[in-house]
């Protein structure tokens, strides 16, 4: 039995999910940013946070699309900077 590698896992994940999930530059494609944006945008909590499987971080399609289609609102409260 070969070892299970990243891919794999994100493999699995993402047939439990039942969903297509993306990398940054996929992302970035889809939002028109540049994929440093996205990871910043997601650490920063303004878009989905995406799932993380090892060193990858994958966005669900269906998460993205919604969204856009809500307007972009950031994806958790930013808090006040005093």
């Amino acid at each position: 039995m070969k070892p299970l590698t990243q891919l794999d896992g994100l493999a699995k994940l993402q047939e439990s999910l039942g969903r297509r999930l993306i990398d940054a530059k996929e992302t970035a494609r889809v939002l028109g940013c540049s994929w440093r944006t996205v990871y910043r945008h997601a650490d920063a909590g303004r878009i989905p946070p995406g799932y993380k499987l090892g060193g990858l971080r994958r966005w669900d399609v269906v998460e993205i699309d919604a969204f856009i289609a809500n307007g972009c609102k950031p994806a958790r409260p930013l808090k006040r900077q005093t």
